[in-house]
């Protein structure tokens, strides 16, 4: 794999990572609605975690594209 594809490499699985957290979002809302608001809670306590580790992935690929 050449140095120029690892930066998009990348930003393509940061963008699977937030479509999949957008994914359990609608999820936890659905399940809020049936009535399970414990699963729901724990659902979004997940996507803390998530949302906490792509701030970090979105700057390094910042990184990484402005040194490619």
């Amino acid at each position: 794999m050449t140095k120029d594809v690892l930066p998009v490499l990348i930003q393509r699985i940061y963008m699977n990572q937030i479509m999949l957290g957008a994914a359990l979002a609608e999820l936890a809302i659905w399940v809020d609605h049936c009535g399970s608001p414990d699963a729901s809670a724990l659902i979004c306590k997940r996507l803390e975690s998530l949302e906490a580790n792509a701030s970090f992935i979105n700057e390094a690929i910042v990184d990484l594209m402005a040194d490619s």
